[in-house]
């Protein structure tokens, strides 16, 4: 359903429709795409199997050039676009590519043949994430998953590279707890990190993980 958010559609259309948008149109530009991320925050209350909040069209690689249909003409950068993928995973947004994936660029291959992201998405426990800290420029989101991991994003939407760390708090863990901890779009395991976890992340980036508690 697309009234695009404006009354709150999450509150009143799960007996009438599947999913429903919850903002505004989805261009290929940075300053809209980090819009519809922050207007998700609070949301995961409303979704559930059967009642999904839909984020619209992803445009990973971007749309096809006016001049020249045999190419991707880009409205942001490769590391934009992993995060847009990033977000529609965590938050269980439908996946629909706006862009022609007849012509697959390296950054689209990279970005929609990624197994453990679409894996998120299509978890089964069907849990949301949702925003956990958020301070300036630096914000934390994560989801439950059925295996009883969590997947997290740490996410700079600033201009300066930062440090942002995860306390596992912010998971509902408790103290003491240790955390395997997999990078999604690397595919590596970084390590065993007890309580917390910290990383560097790139303007506009995001670190994408999914923590594994070790008993």
């Amino acid at each position: 359903m697309c009234e695009w958010g404006l009354q709150d559609p999450w509150k009143w259309a799960p007996p009438i429709a599947n999913q429903w948008r919850t903002a505004g149109d989805h261009h290929d530009n940075w300053d809209n795409t980090l819009k519809i991320i922050n207007a998700q925050a609070g949301l995961s209350q409303y979704s559930g199997i059967g009642a999904w909040n839909y984020m619209d069209f992803i445009y990973t690689g971007g749309q096809t050039c006016k001049d020249d249909p045999k190419k991707h003409c880009p409205g942001m950068t490769d590391v934009e676009y992993l995060t847009e993928f990033s977000f529609w995973s965590l938050l269980n947004s439908g996946l629909i590519v706006a862009t022609d994936i007849r012509i697959m660029t390296p950054i689209m291959k990279q970005i929609l043949y990624n197994t453990e992201i679409i894996a998120i998405n299509q978890d089964s426990l069907r849990k949301q994430g949702d925003r956990v800290l958020h301070n300036g420029d630096i914000q934390i989101w994560s989801r439950t998953l059925s295996d009883e991991s969590s997947a997290v994003i740490l996410f700079n939407s600033g201009n300066a590279t930062t440090t942002i760390t995860l306390d596992y708090s912010l998971l509902k863990w408790q103290s003491g707890t240790k955390g395997l901890v997999r990078d999604l779009w690397s595919h590596k395991d970084l390590g065993v990190f007890s309580d917390t976890f910290t990383a560097s992340v790139q303007p506009h980036a995001v670190v994408y993980v999914k923590i594994v508690p070790q008993k």
